[in-house]
C-alpha cells in the first residue's frame, strides 16, 4: 500500500477503497449509489477510468 505506483490488483484495490472512503460523505443518507460514484471517482483521477468495466 506504501508504494503509489504499485500495478498488482491487491495494492490497485486498496488504493481505490482507501481513497474512495475520503470521498463518501459522512452522514445518515449515505446511499450505495454514493459509494460507488466515489469509487468511479477515484478510478478515473488515479487511473484514468482504466478499471470502470471491473468495477
Amino acid at each position: 500500500m506504501t508504494d503509489d505506483n504499485a500495478t498488482g490488483g491487491n495494492a490497485v484495490f486498496l488504493h481505490l477503497f482507501i481513497n474512495a472512503l475520503k470521498l463518501q460523505p459522512c452522514n445518515a443518507f449515505f446511499t450505495f449509489i454514493d459509494a460507488r460514484a466515489a469509487w468511479f471517482q477515484v478510478d478515473v483521477s488515479r487511473y484514468g477510468g482504466a478499471n470502470r468495466c471491473l468495477l
